[in-house]
């Protein structure tokens, strides 16, 4: 990676070279400067001793760094001077301050001044040739912290990394010159910036930076570039999820080859065509045939069709460069300019063809290099280096809020039947309850008594098109409209309390809704208008209900469905009459569930037991059961595909995905130690989430092999998928500490 940070400061120069020697300076003999051979092509000064220097470290060795630190530690100064040659690899440290000297393996030789002491690897001596004094002196005055780079050293220090034809096309364009560098470090930001006369007028040219937007978040490294007035392109490297390497996409902000016969895929327009009337710096020999998508105001060309509609997923999703955290680290430093180079040193383990391979890691996150010339003859430079040790690359946030307090109920979803725009719903450790519009804006604030028993359901009371949640705590059965009313009616009081959540039934399409509520052992049937149903026989359990009242008509009788805490399987007819004797179903059964099918044969309650066990009971009375769970009273299961009755097992930190017979479909290792719950979060894909043991992240697994993109998120507890924006790219809604529930956009 050292190379790829010579190669950034030497773009530096020729961005911000061509300084003219100042004559206003006049030279002082026996300054510090005069010990400085005149071939050095690196001298960096510095009056901080906090820490080492983030940049120094990245253009020396790191043994020369080290001893170098450690001079200046037991010298005590406080400011101090290191430069070095091309050449010959001579190099040294001025102390200032210092008046006595300390030899090292390293640092062989030494001087001591009045004013400052210089040790090196070579005699010190007054050089005939040294560096030039107003060059020194104009660096001072700008700023004691300066870097100083010259271009002929720079070209022959980075001559063994490229072959010599690159180094020969870099000394065209790159005059022999000195740049000053200002420097700004903190521990996780690295800017470096300046402004250097130039010998054309670029002025003209327009900012291109802003092309970055249309490049997927994944981008491992990217160039953009205005060629003229008209013109901006963009070259990027992007892994390839299908071959393991990355793929090259290029972009212009101007195309005139566009095919009549265009298809569309996911809303834009892709085609094939040449592209080689387009200048790029780089050559591709795909560009003849390469196909395309138009962007509105920009277009990206790729290789293969499936890399131009990966292009677009990201796009339409919005999951793009600008709002990867890699880039929104350095967007303080970021700024419009006419050429940008970004870089993900991380992400460069894949083979591509804009950035040379590296194993190394020197703790950089991003970086990116820009230049930009508002003024005649004259251009600005900025290189910004994000290095935050805890970067994670999460999700983006669309938006986060704080409840009162600790959020200890759903999130729940909630269909606004106004713009068909899906809500959400939730509840505070206070039993507030909260409606929290697409926007994350709290729209009402509802107290409740107690907390919500199990889930919140939205319902159509009236059947006529609008929603109103369905719910009971231990005292009450609640329905409540969507500005935070009580529907008329509600809330109904319980006579003992419930234990589950209620179910609503319509016997007919257009029937008049019922719903049927477990109050102690007592099953309820109440009218939407809150009132008790005429000829109901109010039957009464040997316990409470366990799970909410399942309801389906076979063979045209009606059943409801009811399981009580003594695990007992009630079958009841619309008038709540008993249909047959309750089933006993096994009694350590755990997390067991109702499956409704087409008849009672295929219609079950499932379970597990600690001894690895699938407990299977059907509905017309018939049981099985098959051992193919890990012995253990952590493991957790859930049935995820009904049909083959296929089921996800978590235990510790391992997620397994069986079919009914137990033969493995998937075995995952998670990173850390999961708590015992398994949410589905969308049946139809397969994919379920689990949270860590400590509660901080939560995890989101598709079954079908794969952990989805950027997990974790921050959270904990059941998330919901949903679409927010009506875009088909879901959501992922979850609580987090402190009241928290936050947003997250899903890349997948």
């Amino acid at each position: 990676m050292r190379w790829l940070w010579i190669l950034l400061f030497l773009l530096v120069i020729s961005a911000g070279g061509w300084y003219a020697y100042t004559k206003y300076f006049t030279q002082e003999t026996g300054m510090e400067s005069h010990f400085i051979p005149g071939d050095a092509w690196l001298v960096y000064k510095s009056d901080s001793t906090d820490r080492e220097s983030f940049i120094l470290s990245q253009l020396i060795d790191e043994a020369t760094m080290k001893a170098a630190m450690d001079i200046i530690a037991d010298l005590g100064v406080e400011e101090w001077l290191f430069y070095t040659c091309a050449e010959d690899d001579r190099f040294g440290l001025i102390a200032y301050g210092a008046s006595s000297s300390i030899q090292s393996e390293v640092f062989t030789a030494s001087h001591v001044s009045s004013q400052f002491t210089i040790l090196s690897n070579y005699p010190v001596q007054l050089e005939e040739e040294h560096l030039k004094d107003e060059l020194f002196l104009k660096a001072q005055k700008r700023s004691n912290n300066f870097c100083l780079l010259g271009t002929e050293g720079t070209l022959r220090k980075i001559s063994s990394y490229f072959p010599a034809s690159t180094v020969n096309i870099l000394k065209t364009f790159i005059e022999d010159s000195w740049v000053t560098l200002n420097i700004k470090e903190t521990t996780q930001l690295v800017q470096i910036d300046g402004v250097g006369l130039s010998k054309q007028d670029h002025s003209s040219k327009p900012s291109s930076s802003a092309l970055l937007r249309y490049l997927p978040a994944q981008c491992n490294s990217a160039l953009v570039m205005s060629l003229d007035s008209n013109m901006s392109v963009l070259i990027a490297s992007i892994p390839d999820e299908s071959t393991g390497n990355a793929f090259t996409a290029l972009g212009a902000s101007k195309f005139e080859n566009r095919m009549e016969d265009e298809a569309s895929y996911n809303g834009i327009q892709i085609g094939i065509s040449s592209t080689t009337h387009i200048p790029m710096p780089l050559e591709f020999d795909w560009t003849d045939e390469a196909f395309y998508a138009d962007l509105g105001s920009f277009f990206i060309f790729t290789e293969t069709v499936d890399q131009i509609r990966s292009i677009i997923d990201d796009y339409v999703a919005d999951d793009v460069l600008t709002r990867s955290i890699y880039f929104k680290t350095l967007e303080s430093a970021i700024t419009d300019a006419q050429f940008s180079f970004y870089v993900r040193p991380s992400a460069q383990s894949l083979e591509n063809e804009l950035v040379e391979v590296s194993d190394s890691d020197h703790g950089i996150n991003s970086i990116v290099f820009q230049r930009h010339a508002e003024i005649p003859y004259q251009t600005f430079f900025n290189l910004a280096v994000s290095r935050n040790e805890e970067l994670r690359d999460q999700c983006p946030i669309l938006w986060s809020m704080y409840a009162d307090s600790e959020i200890t109920g759903g999130p729940w979803r909630f269909k606004n039947h106004y713009t068909n725009v899906e809500e959400i719903i939730i509840q505070d450790s206070q039993h507030q309850l909260y409606l929290i519009n697409a926007d994350g804006k709290t729209l009402w604030k509802k107290q409740l008594d107690e907390p919500v028993i199990e889930d919140i359901q939205q319902v159509d009371l009236y059947g006529n098109d609008k929603f109103q949640i369905l719910f009971t705590t231990a005292s009450y059965l609640m329905a409540v409209d969507r500005n935070g009313n009580n529907v008329s009616g509600f809330p109904m009081k319980m006579n003992n309390k419930a234990t589950a959540a209620p179910a609503l039934v319509r016997y007919e399409k257009n029937g008049d809704a019922r719903i049927i509520v477990g109050d102690g052992p007592l099953i309820r049937n109440i009218g939407g208008n809150g009132e008790a149903v005429k000829g109901w026989k109010s039957p009464e359990l040997s316990d409470q209900l366990e799970l909410p009242i399942a309801y389906r008509s076979f063979d045209g009788k009606d059943y409801l469905i009811a399981f009580s805490r003594d695990h007992k399987l009630y079958f009841l007819d619309r008038r709540g009459k008993l249909r047959g004797r309750p089933q006993q179903i096994v009694e350590h059964l755990k997390e067991p569930e109702i499956y409704i099918g087409s008849s009672l044969s295929t219609s079950f309650i499932s379970g597990y037991d600690s001894l690895g066990k699938i407990h299977l009971h059907q509905l017309n009375g018939d049981t099985s059961s098959s051992t193919i769970l890990p012995v253990g009273t952590a493991v957790v299961a859930n049935m995820i595909d009904v049909p083959s009755k296929s089921i996800a097992i978590l235990n510790g930190d391992r997620i397994y995905y069986r079919d009914g017979d137990g033969s493995v479909k998937l075995d995952y290792l998670l990173p850390e130690t999961m708590i015992a719950d398994i949410h589905l979060v969308d049946r139809a894909k397969n994919w379920i989430a689990v949270s860590s043991e400590d509660g901080m992240n939560t995890y989101v697994i598709d079954l079908n092999g794969k952990m989805l993109d950027r997990m974790p998120v921050d959270g904990t507890g059941k998330p919901i998928m949903l679409d927010v924006d009506g875009n088909s790219v879901p959501e992922l809604c979850v609580k987090s500490e402190g009241g928290e529930i936050v947003l997250y956009q899903l890349t997948n």
